[in-house]
């Protein structure tokens, strides 16, 4: 009789224990089990798995001994496909893993340190295609024209507070020193940025498209490269003010140069010697380039 007792108190002890098990384990109308820990939900994902890079290779503001004396360092769009993280470029912590941080300090290495930009950047470089502005006589399957869209949001400014956050710039052999159009936040104002000609800034345009920007507000912008010999910018943030389009056109030249997109957070600034805490953060939501 005590063997009988003891196997039915056992059995009505599992029972208990297992409805107790399914009470705590129900599945939740998204498919997940109540009760029970989701490892995966706790994984921050990688840039890739947030930004479209698919048309994208990435510089960085250290050099390739790790210090900031020596040309910047690039990624390459397969090391960004197969999810590259860095102290630069990474993904927010739960729960702003949507949102890729581009970090860029002032005392940062630069992409051509005495032959060319002065200045540190995290930036997406449009790769492996080169376009034109206008059609060329002579060449046959050439891309013509483009439309960069994006959005973005600045979180922290250097001591200049002023960034480049989108750019059509010169690629190529020749042209790949060239600056041509530039998407600044400067303060609480966000303005384009049209060069003239290749070197210089003989004729160069500038034009306000928002004025009282908020820190840390979204910015929704285009930059388009159109085929009517026209260049497109729009801009809006939530509270800014200002007429946030603006079109001119396309520079006579630059109607031979090759050119290509760039995007990110390039730092108006260069301080060797600053602090490591000195610098721009800006927050990507997403870019995608059409041609």
């Amino acid at each position: 009789m005590k063997k009988r007792a003891s196997i039915l108190l056992c059995a009505a002890v599992t029972i208990l224990l297992s409805a107790c098990s399914k009470k705590n384990s129900t599945i939740n109308n998204n498919g997940s089990m109540a009760g029970t820990t989701d490892v995966s939900a706790s994984v921050t994902p990688t840039p890739n798995q947030v930004l479209d890079l698919t048309k994208w290779k990435l510089s960085v503001p250290i050099d390739a001994n790790g210090g900031n004396t020596g040309a910047a360092t690039t990624i390459s769009n397969t090391n960004l496909l197969n999810g590259y993280s860095s102290s630069y470029f990474y993904v927010l912590d739960s729960p702003y893993t949507n949102i890729v941080r581009f970090w860029c300090p002032a005392n940062g290495a630069t992409t051509s340190p005495g032959n060319g930009s002065d200045h540190p950047r995290t930036e997406l470089i449009e790769t492996p295609l080169l376009w034109y502005t206008q059609d060329q006589t002579g060449i046959s399957g050439e891309t013509i024209g483009g439309r960069l869209n994006g959005q973005i949001s600045v979180k922290q400014f250097s001591d200049t507070a002023d960034i480049i956050v989108g750019q059509i710039h010169g690629g190529g052999t020749v042209a790949s020193s060239y600056p041509f159009v530039m998407l600044h936040v400067k303060d609480d104002s966000v303005f384009a940025v049209v060069k003239g000609d290749t070197v210089g800034n003989a004729n160069t345009l500038k034009y306000t498209l928002l004025r009282n920007y908020t820190l840390g507000s979204k910015i929704t912008f285009s930059i388009v490269d159109s085929t009517n010999n026209k260049l497109y910018f729009t801009a809006s943030s939530s509270g800014a003010t200002g007429p946030g389009s603006w079109n001119t056109p396309v520079p006579s030249k630059w109607n031979t140069v090759q050119v290509r997109f760039s995007a990110g957070n390039y730092l108006q600034d260069h301080q060797p010697g600053a602090a490591s805490s000195v610098g721009s953060k800006v927050n990507a939501y997403y870019y995608t380039i059409i041609h």
